[in-house]
């Protein structure tokens, strides 16, 4: 029997994750995760291809400073 995952982005979609039957997610379940890899649009499926391409991140949300770069003068 196959375990189904699910993220839920910070807009509420919710993309199903397809992982290798030897990742067990039962950990991350309900915790903020970040996970990487080939993502279909069309059938909303995440295939994520090892353990390693998914990251638990902290429970609290952190502001990352970034800096804004003005668009480059076309008048060189």
């Amino acid at each position: 029997v196959s375990k189904k995952y699910f993220l839920t982005t910070v807009s509420s979609e919710a993309i199903a994750l397809e992982v290798p039957a030897n990742v067990d997610l039962t950990l991350q379940a309900g915790k903020r995760i970040f996970a990487t890899g080939k993502y279909n649009k069309e059938t909303q499926v995440l295939k994520v291809a090892t353990a390693s391409d998914i990251e638990i991140l902290p429970i609290k949300i952190t502001p990352v400073p970034t800096a804004i770069v003005p668009p480059a003068s076309s008048n060189l």
